[in-house]
């Protein structure tokens, strides 16, 4: 990634940006809402186009971050199929073709400049009036009320290693980072949760009712609540994984029933076995939308929770879904064109959406959300 090995650096250096986004992030959620809003309902209504142009400023930026996440995951797969000793070489190749990672850098990283030069000069007695602004692209916040940056950048950077402080260079391959986590993750979930609300449309009552009432105001201002749409995510989740979780051991690591991960060893998790197994979840091989959700005892569903810390980008990632699909229920009737053709591309491990699974909108009535 632009000059960045992730297994050399990752861990040696800390881990900011896992302190930002669990942490500073979940204090500016509810703040964030009306800009998403803002995003998603030009988005929907007038396509991406328009989208720009309500937060962007560098109408190019949003259209090379996202064919720089298709490029990684291309040039990912092609690595893969390769032996060990070729990796270097090829990856050296591959990474070399693609422009979109340069443009991204080079923007991101004139704004982190600028910003640790006026921490230096705060850090050194040399106060200026205010922050610079330095605007960051599409995506990003910033709170202007007090002179202060407020977004994901800053965030990192005010979190980053104290004693032994990240370059400008190292800031912005953490963002680069998060942006290919949450997109990836985000779009592909968001388009089976879709096909899912297509095809299960007795699930539409309960979920439009949930909107209609007082809870969808409360989400709006807290970033928290609407477990029935909640538990529709989940479940389509469940049913609709789409990568397996694949980790590599940076050093030898021991699971709770004494098995030891070597170093150098990878270990695979297969969500999709995991998700359909009756042990778990009772009647795993049907779609049960609110199978997460407690209405009353005689309702209730129990799931296996995992332990551990959780990913630090989930509560994005959780409020943007909740937001795309409230705007979608409210607003939109779904309907897949055929809905016989496949939902999903397989090869290897990796599931996606298929681009041929077409979904038609229908206007309910004018948008209210």
């Amino acid at each position: 990634m632009h000059g960045f090995n992730w297994h050399d650096e990752r861990g040696r250096e800390g881990i900011g940006f896992v302190r930002a986004l669990r942490n500073v992030s979940t204090v500016h959620l509810p703040p964030m809402i009306p800009d998403l809003m803002t995003i998603i309902s030009n988005g929907l209504v007038e396509g991406i186009t328009s989208c720009q142009k309500v937060n962007a400023r560098d109408p190019e930026f949003i259209t090379v971050a996202v064919e720089y996440i298709e490029y990684v995951l291309r040039t990912a797969e092609i690595l893969r199929l390769l032996p060990s000793f070729l990796i270097p070489v090829f990856g050296r190749i591959l990474s070399s073709r693609d422009t979109t990672q340069v443009k991204i850098f080079h923007t991101l990283n004139s704004i982190v400049e600028q910003r640790l030069e006026h921490q230096s000069r705060e850090s050194a007695g040399h106060l200026s009036p205010d922050r610079p602004v330095s605007l960051p692209p599409q995506g990003m916040v910033l709170d202007a009320s007090n002179g202060e940056q407020n977004d994901c950048i800053q965030w990192i950077i005010d979190t980053s290693p104290k004693e032994n402080p990240w370059s400008a260079k190292r800031i912005v391959h953490e963002v680069m980072a998060i942006w290919f986590g949450a997109l990836h993750a985000l779009s592909m979930s968001l388009s089976y949760a879709i096909f899912d609300l297509s095809i299960h449309k007795e699930y539409l009552e309960p979920l439009r009712s949930e909107l209609e009432g007082p809870g969808y105001t409360h989400f709006l201002q807290t970033a928290k609540g609407l477990p029935l749409l909640d538990s529709f995510l989940k479940e389509s989740s469940r049913m609709n994984p789409f990568e397996t979780v694949r980790r590599k051991a940076l050093k030898d690591f021991f699971l709770s029933n004494g098995t030891c991960i070597a170093k150098g060893d990878w270990s695979l998790v297969p969500q999709q076995a995991m998700g359909r197994d009756e042990k778990l979840y009772p009647n795993a091989s049907a779609f049960d939308g609110f199978r997460f959700a407690e209405f009353s005892p005689e309702h209730k569903r129990t799931s296996v929770q995992p332990g551990g810390p959780s990913h630090p980008g989930r509560y994005y990632s959780g409020v943007a879904m909740k937001l795309i699909m409230a705007h979608i229920l409210i607003n939109y009737d779904v309907d897949l064109v055929n809905k016989y053709v496949p939902r999903s591309w397989v090869w290897r491990t990796t599931v996606t959406p298929r681009e041929d699974a077409r979904v038609v909108f229908k206007r309910r009535y004018a948008p209210l959300a």
